[in-house]
């Protein structure tokens, strides 16, 4: 048995791996954001990972309002630095969870492309 995945993000590495687990061969056709999808890559990492650098702003600016005898402050010094931070964090998690993983399930291939289907048991990328 063959399975074809189009997509790169969560729910195509539990598809992944589910078909391998039931002895499947499995492609996972991915274009558009790189291994990860939506969320490790544009969405939900990168966009927490931005709001706590605002959150750990917004408590140094305001602890001395919550306790008696403290002076604080806080500021956003070099907004690139964090979005460098954030890409990084993005970066390492993409490969750990997602490229890393890809590589050690056995009877996956990855195929970067656009699929289109068509037939109903064919798949095409590309030209191939």
């Amino acid at each position: 048995r063959h399975v074809v995945i189009i997509g790169g993000g969560s729910a195509a590495f539990a598809a992944a791996s589910t078909a391998i687990a039931a002895g499947a061969r499995a492609t996972m056709i991915n274009a558009g954001l790189p291994l990860g999808g939506c969320c490790v890559n544009v969405g939900c990492v990168p966009s927490k990972a931005m709001l706590r650098a605002g959150e750990a702003v917004h408590h140094a600016r305001t602890a001395a309002s919550r306790f008696e005898g403290i002076e604080s402050a806080g500021r956003v010094t070099d907004f690139a630095a964090v979005t460098a931070h954030t890409q990084r964090l993005v970066d390492g998690l993409r490969r750990e969870k997602y490229v890393d993983v890809a590589a050690s399930l056995p009877g996956l291939r990855v195929v970067d492309g656009r699929a289109t289907l068509a037939a109903a048991t064919r798949v095409v990328v590309g030209d191939e």
